[in-house]
C-alpha cells in the first residue's frame, strides 16, 4: 500500500512539474532590469497566454546569473501599464546579491518564468473587509492584492519597513488606495 500510495503522490508532483513546464513557462524576450540601492526591479510585459488576474508569485530563472536555478518571487502588476508586470529583488543571498552586482545600470536580458501561482492572499476574494498587514519586501503580494481589489472594496494597508529607500521606490512607482488608510512605519 505504501508503494502505491508513494506512486500517486509521485505521479501527482511529477504531472505539477510536467504543467508547469510544459503550459505556464514563458521566455520574456525584453524585461527590464533596473537597479535599486539594495535589490533590482525586474519588469515585464505579459506573455501571450499569462493569467493576469492571478494574485501570486511567479519563478524566475535569470540564465546570465545561472541556467539551473529557479527562484520564487511575488509579482505585482502595474498600474500605469495594465499589460505589465513587476518582482523586486532584494539582495539578500548568494544568488540576489549577484544578481544586484551584475546590474549596474537599466538593462534588458531575456529571462524565463513560471506562473503566476496562486498565493494565500487569492482567498481575499472571499471576504468585503480587507486589511492587508506587510513587512519589508513582503509588500509586493499586498500590493498585488491591492491593486486586485481596488476597484471592488477598500483596502487599508499597514507597512512596517527599516529600508528607506525601499519605501521611497514603492511609493513612486505605485498608487496606494485613496479610499483605504496607508500606514507605512519606518
Amino acid at each position: 500500500r505504501l508503494r502505491v500510495f508513494m506512486g500517486v503522490c509521485g505521479g501527482i508532483y511529477l504531472a505539477d512539474k510536467l504543467y508547469a513546464f510544459y503550459a505556464i513557462t514563458y521566455r520574456v524576450e525584453q524585461p527590464l532590469f533596473r537597479r535599486l540601492s539594495n535589490g533590482v526591479q525586474v519588469s515585464f510585459k505579459h506573455p501571450r497566454g499569462w493569467n493576469a488576474q492571478q494574485v501570486g508569485y511567479i519563478n524566475i530563472m535569470v540564465p546570465w546569473i545561472s541556467t539551473t536555478q529557479w527562484h520564487p518571487f511575488s509579482v505585482y502588476g502595474n498600474p500605469r501599464v495594465p499589460d505589465q508586470s513587476s518582482v523586486c529583488i532584494v539582495a539578500a543571498g548568494d544568488w540576489t546579491k549577484q544578481l544586484h552586482d551584475s546590474v549596474q545600470r537599466p538593462t534588458s536580458r531575456p529571462v524565463w518564468i513560471q506562473g503566476p501561482f496562486a498565493s494565500p492572499y487569492e482567498g481575499a476574494a472571499d471576504y468585503d473587509n480587507l486589511l492587508l498587514v506587510a513587512s519589508g519586501i513582503g509588500i509586493t503580494p499586498a500590493l498585488s492584492c491591492m491593486l486586485h481589489h481596488k476597484h471592488q472594496r477598500r483596502v487599508p494597508l499597514l507597512w512596517m519597513c527599516r529600508d528607506a529607500a525601499l519605501i521611497e521606490f514603492f511609493l513612486d512607482v505605485f498608487q496606494f488606495d485613496e479610499d483605504g488608510f496607508t500606514l507605512v512605519y519606518y
